[in-house]
């Protein structure tokens, strides 16, 4: 996923620009090369704050991972200014600007054209001064260090809809998320990253390592601001009390984001606890979840699954970054497992294409230790994933109907485009297919294509192979999901069309 930023442009120099929704909240791509993170900016207008992060730009850095949208010129060639005048410091008091700029450009001609680059794109952005004027500030340091705060949000309703609302056979009928964001998306620097429970040193926003096939990639928050408190209280109502009908038996965490991780630990143990009360079963597919003791001991009081997620490293930069690599994620799989809980691996995989010498690998690994596997069939929304995870074009994915048959024995193709945009692999390719015949044992799979819908019941129970079940929906208000709280049933009204 390309990064979004603006250009400043210098008599002799170029730094690329991230804008930031909340002022310290820092910007820093990993994935483009040659930057130096030369400066972090707040400003306001009206009662709002926000950020920027300046990162100088060597002659060989390499552009195609950044989506320019603004170009900031601050000199022509000869050193007047474009619009005749420089910026001066009326506008540092109006917007209330203060500059952290890295100690080496303090007094160069690069620091003043820098300002003056700043300066001009806040009074072109701003159309309103800030409510309370005049807080202004300069400050150098050797680097810049991020120290990002925890917003904590309170949510009326705790608890989403999930998949069940279009694959009938699935067993996940409420979801719950610890965070808007991900916390693939906010990685450590190499300086001093910490965290203290509130506050986040040395940890920058980047998009870009974000797990790149993610279906809800663009759906999601900035993570540390987006983090949410369990009140058990609530969640023990929601659990008992689904869409004013009945209790939720089996509670799937983590909807859009990863649930997993030690900076949302609390929100796990008090989830799990809860579901000690309420008699409820939890699904956490993952790839941040670590060893944890009292955890482990939840998972097996509520009789609970972990799916530690197996994927590739080379579009998670985001985990690798974290030290959770897919390495490490069996690692961990084998020490829940071998603390009695229900422990297992969710590999994503191409179904249309024969069984990969590294996914053969994993495979024999599970076999060996008794690790049951859930096959995940990747879901293409883009041509570059399609390039990185195929290894084949768009076009050559998608087939039409009558084209299906013919991908017995081809490594490419056997996807069909859905009306949301996306390819999903519509022939299962025949390795595959042997493997998981028998649903309700070591090896299944979780997918529905137009014939067959696959469900592991993540392990659960045993699993089952039926024929698809076509769900069409009626929505009298877009995206009313939250009723369950207030104890009503959902006002949407559902038109479920099943064919065969």
């Amino acid at each position: 996923m390309k990064s979004t930023a603006a250009l400043y442009q210098g008599t002799e120099w170029r730094a690329l620009v991230f804008y930031n929704h909340y002022a310290d909240v820092y910007k820093r791509p990993l994935q483009i090369n040659g930057l130096d993170h030369i400066a972090h900016v707040n400003y306001q207008f009206q009662n709002q704050s926000r950020g920027v992060d300046v990162h100088l730009m060597s002659a060989g850095t390499d552009l195609s991972n950044v989506d320019i949208r603004k170009v900031v010129r601050t000199k022509h060639d000869d050193g007047r200014q474009y619009d005749g005048r420089e910026y001066n410091n009326s506008v540092d008091s109006r917007n209330n600007i203060r500059y952290v700029f890295k100690e080496s450009i303090k007094g160069s001609l690069l620091e003043h054209q820098l300002i003056d680059s700043i300066r001009q794109d806040v009074d072109m952005f701003c159309n309103h001064p800030a409510n309370d004027q005049g807080h202004t500030s300069k400050d150098y340091t050797p680097s810049i260090i991020s120290v990002t705060k925890i917003k904590y949000l309170h949510p009326k309703v705790l608890l989403q809809e999930g998949k069940k609302e279009f694959v009938p056979s699935c067993i996940l009928r409420a979801n719950l998320d610890f965070s808007l964001g991900c916390i693939a998306g906010f990685v450590s620097g190499k300086t001093m990253p910490s965290f203290d429970g509130t506050t986040f040193i040395d940890y920058y926003l980047d998009i870009g390592s974000e797990c790149e096939y993610c279906y809800a990639l663009y759906q999601h928050k900035i993570f540390p601001k987006s983090i949410i408190e369990i009140d058990k209280e609530q969640l023990k109502y929601e659990l008992t009390h689904w869409n004013g009908e009945r209790k939720v038996d089996v509670l799937r965490l983590g909807k859009r984001t990863e649930a997993g991780s030690r900076f949302t630990r609390n929100q796990l143990i008090a989830t799990l606890e809860t579901c000690i009360e309420t008699r409820t079963q939890a699904v956490l597919p993952t790839k941040f979840l670590e060893w944890d003791l009292e955890a482990a001991k939840l998972f097996k009081k509520t009789r609970s699954v972990v799916l530690f997620s197996i994927g590739d490293d080379d579009v998670e930069l985001g985990p690798k970054t974290h030290g959770m690599d897919n390495d490490f994620r069996i690692e961990q799989a084998m020490k829940y497992k071998d603390a009695g809980v229900n422990s297992a691996l969710y590999l994503l995989i191409d179904a249309s294409a024969p069984i990969q010498e590294k996914h053969q690998k994993i495979i024999e690994y599970a076999r060996n230790h008794n690790l049951p596997i859930q096959f995940l069939p990747l879901r293409v929304f883009s041509k570059d994933l399609a390039i990185k995870m195929n290894n084949a074009s768009w076009d050559s994915l998608k087939g039409s109907k009558d084209q299906l048959a013919l991908f017995e024995n081809n490594c490419t193709g056997g996807y069909r485009l859905t009306g949301n945009g996306l390819l999903r692999a519509e022939h299962i390719d025949v390795e595959w297919n042997e493997m998981i015949e028998d649903n309700g044992g070591k090896f299944r799979m979780c997918h529905h294509n137009d014939e067959h819908t696959w469900c592991g019941t993540c392990f659960i129970r045993g699993g089952s192979i039926t024929e698809t079940q076509r769900v069409r929906f009626e929505y009298t208000k877009k995206g009313n999901f939250n009723k369950a709280f207030k104890g009503k049933k959902d006002k949407r009204q559902q038109k479920l069309d099943f064919r065969k």
